[in-house]
């Protein structure tokens, strides 16, 4: 290659570099994916935008079907990384089956432990070392919020927990060959929780058949990766993608399925989560989230909300679970459920235990009386639990601004009028 030549390159990228980030740790990755021969296929800009914080700008019109990234197979974090590493060597001596994702989070840990030393290092660099998923709240904090929530938070906390107590029995007795340390300290709690949630949040669904081969054991399908530079896109759920494996170029691709204009910001889709997924999980809560949905069950109902005696009222919800329609009974923002609707009759002034009101409830075939009773009693329901999200919303707001709380709580309160929104409409 001639001296122009290299100049050339040099110069394109060095403006490949500067229009994507002037973030440190985001512009040292950008260096190093460039040295390892990876190429932007739209010309992007970090930028910070109003409702989403820091993600991409597209700096041209970005068509239908174009591909918006495109990750090479060496520079993906896989099972197969895992298992040529010398934590592989520990991991295969081990009788246990791993989780790819624990696999991948004892592998995070191990790389950000050789620091230098670590190929991985320049992505490392670039991940959060807090996150606001209620993972990391603590009880006092979580005690706040309602039941359902705290079951979730709770329920999430003891799978982590599982997961790394199976990592700490194969590290116990063994040393680190970089520091001497004993591997139960480089493999702590804090750190094995810190690594789980980033797999969580930031891996990507690769099919097992176009996966890399390894020798570990694993217990669930070998399907998902870590993607360097995926991470500084944003998730929308109007985002439209078609992302896999490109056996032909050997690369993880994304191709968009809806435009984008020139400063627009561009998004990725990580699947039609709800809001309250997005929060356990991902630290994040979307405005308007169509996925969210607010469920009900018997601790929201009695004789008194249905204005009926206690008779009345054991005798048509035992009807109702014969029937299995006490199942399944939430709202969105655009309607009730139909079970909803069908509990809604059942305890209307029109309903009867005859064949036609049981026609009724298979069929649908509701005339105008029965909808504005369905709908009168649609409307107690919500107002009920509008007034005890009100009271849960109110109690965490008071708690935040008297004691200084992490920015979990803060995004949890949101997530709580996100569904007082869904309510009121």
């Amino acid at each position: 290659m001639g001296r122009t030549s290299r100049k050339r390159k040099r110069k394109k990228m060095k403006n490949q570099i500067s229009s994507l980030s002037t973030e440190d740790s985001v512009l040292n990755l950008i260096k190093w994916l460039l040295l390892e021969d990876w190429r932007p296929t739209c010309n992007l800009r970090r930028s910070t935008f109003p409702k989403t914080g820091r993600g991409l700008m597209t700096k041209e019109l970005i068509s239908l079907n174009r591909i918006i990234v495109r990750i090479p197979a060496h520079l993906l974090i896989s099972v197969k990384c895992v298992s040529e590493s010398l934590l592989g060597r520990i991991l295969r001596e081990s009788e246990t089956y791993f989780s790819v994702h624990q696999v991948l989070a004892v592998f995070l840990i191990w790389e950000k432990h050789i620091g230098m030393n670590s190929f991985w290092r320049w992505y490392i660099e670039t991940l959060p070392q807090e996150y606001t998923s209620p993972l990391f709240s603590n009880e006092r904090d979580i005690d706040k919020f309602p039941t359902f929530i705290k079951e979730r938070i709770h329920e999430l906390r003891r799978k982590v927990d599982e997961l790394f107590k199976s990592v700490q029995n194969i590290m116990r007795g063994k040393i680190c060959q970089h520091c001497k340390k004993a591997l139960v300290y480089v493999f702590t709690s804090g750190e094995f929780k810190w690594a789980w949630f980033t797999v969580n949040s930031r891996s990507v669904y690769i099919a097992p058949e176009h996966n890399f081969p390894h020798d570990l054991k694993l217990r669930d399908a070998n399907s998902f990766v870590l993607a360097p530079f995926l991470d500084l896109f944003n998730h929308s759920d109007d985002a439209k993608v078609n992302a896999s494996f490109n056996s032909k170029s050997n690369s993880y691709e994304i191709e968009t399925l809806v435009k984008y204009n020139r400063f627009d910001e561009v998004f990725v889709h990580y699947g039609d989560h709800s809001n309250l997924k997005l929060y356990l999980e991902y630290g994040f809560i979307l405005n308007k989230n169509k996925n969210d949905v607010i469920f009900f069950d018997k601790c929201d109902f009695n004789a008194e909300t249905f204005a009926c005696s206690e008779y009345d009222y054991t005798r048509k919800i035992n009807f109702l679970i014969s029937k299995n329609f006490f199942c399944d009974l939430y709202c969105t923002f655009e309607d009730l459920s139909w079970n909803m609707y069908v509990l809604c009759y059942v305890f209307s002034p029109c309903f009867a235990f005859d064949d036609n009101s049981i026609k009724k409830i298979y069929s649908g075939a509701f005339n105008s009386c029965d909808k504005y009773n369905i709908s009168k009693i649609g409307k107690v329901i919500i107002k009920n639990k509008l007034i005890e999200y009100q009271e849960y919303f109110d109690t965490v707001d008071k708690y935040i601004n008297k004691n200084n709380c992490n920015e979990s709580v803060v995004i949890g309160c949101s997530l709580l009028k996100e569904y007082m929104d869904i309510l009121n409409d």
